[in-house]
């Protein structure tokens, strides 16, 4: 197994519908459906003002895996992480929550597109 920290954009990242945080009902949902369920139980919007204050802090990386033969990656631990960078990125891409979304991106006026130090864990 070889660990290695890299910069992967967000758009190459994925989250993991399959998470022991996530229920079971929810196993196998699409990414938008994930976001929705984690907006909703998860205090989503509360981890973005924090990023949004204070960045995207590097101590707390995501543990990522690389889907076989695709450039993405999917999200071991991180979900909720990676869930607020998406949002932060592009609040469009949910329609629930959305005005508290919009408040968070019009508050922090920031586009993420990249995490620096994403650890990934690949095994070979």
């Amino acid at each position: 197994m070889v660990v290695k920290s890299e910069i992967i954009p967000l758009e190459n990242l994925a989250l993991n519908s399959y998470s022991f945080r996530i229920p079971k009902t929810y196993h196998g949902k699409t990414e938008n459906e994930i976001i929705e369920y984690l907006l909703l139980e998860a205090s989503i919007i509360e981890l973005m003002l924090a990023i949004g204050e204070n960045g995207f802090f590097a101590g707390e990386q995501l543990l990522v895996v690389k889907i076989p033969n695709s450039k993405k990656y999917k999200v071991v631990e991180g979900n909720r992480r990676l869930t607020s960078l998406k949002l932060l990125q592009d609040p469009n891409i949910t329609k629930i929550q959305h005005s508290k979304v919009k408040k968070v991106m019009d508050f922090y006026l920031m586009k993420i597109t990249s995490i620096k130090n994403i650890r990934k864990q690949c095994l070979l």
